[in-house]
């Protein structure tokens, strides 16, 4: 390579700044679908859920838990990783010092880009607002997982057998009225029998709740070590794809001047 194919890939590397936008845009799309991925991983290492990652992401915007959220978070994190790569194109394009010439150096700026995305956005939001969405999740999740079915069986021993009338059965003699009395004492005392399992039913379901539940301080630590490995490789693919989109348009630049 000649000294003017030098000066000519590095002058075509650099489009306009409004092509390099949409350049770094595309990069910080594919970068998002890629790090979404490393995310629903970690959150399935967790056993959390693939798209756990997406309802905590629209839980920050304020919405309630619920699985319906899914696709506002991955709306969310796709934009933010978009927007993200604008700027990236804006920068690689306006700024001659950090002009891109090659992959190794468009990588290493899509990492650096990668990692202050995570200092600046990502750790903020984990100090502050994130763990109280994390009870917030684990609490809806395991009380999904509770069964109900002892609900039920309370309900059908409360009821107890129907008893016969007492005016049409029952003898009005001194015996029978005992033995009346001594039914409806076995029904109260089956009555509170039932009272009392259904408390420890729930006692235990409760404490079974307590027990499955994890820490939220360990999670938070590995969703952050997921997040940060997440961000370093959205950086690397950023960097990557806005390098080819500009090598390939160095490719027609060279076509159009050869046919010149």
């Amino acid at each position: 390579m000649n000294l003017a194919d030098i000066m000519l890939t590095q002058k075509s590397l650099h489009p306009p700044i409004g092509r390099g936008i949409i350049y770094g845009a595309i990069g910080g799309l594919v970068g998002g679908i890629v790090m979404y991925a490393i995310m629903s991983a970690v959150m399935l290492a967790m056993n959390m859920g693939a798209n756990c990652f997406a309802i905590i992401v629209a839980m920050i915007t304020g919405q309630p838990y619920s699985n319906s959220l899914i696709p506002l978070g991955v709306a969310v994190h796709l934009i933010t990783s978009t927007v993200i790569g604008a700027i990236f194109g804006i920068v690689i394009t306006s700024m001659r010092k950090l002009r891109i010439t090659g992959f190794a150096r468009g990588i290493g700026y899509g990492v650096a880009t990668g990692l202050i995305a995570f200092v600046v956005i990502f750790l903020p939001i984990a100090m502050t607002v994130m763990p109280s969405k994390m009870v917030n999740v684990m609490k809806a999740m395991n009380s999904q997982m509770m069964p109900t079915g002892s609900s039920g069986m309370v309900s059908g021993d409360s009821k107890g057998p129907t008893m016969p009338s007492s005016s049409n059965n029952m003898p009005s003699s001194n015996t029978g009225g005992m033995a009346g009395k001594g039914a409806m004492s076995g029904n109260t005392g089956m009555g509170e029998k039932s009272r009392m399992m259904s408390g420890s039913n729930n006692g235990m379901n409760n404490n079974q709740m307590m027990m499955t539940m994890p820490n939220p301080a360990k999670l938070q630590g590995m969703i952050t070590e997921g997040s940060l490995l997440g961000h370093i490789v959205f950086g690397a693919v950023l960097g990557a794809v806005t390098t080819l989109l500009l090598i390939k348009t160095q490719a027609r630049s060279k076509e159009k001047s050869k046919l010149v």
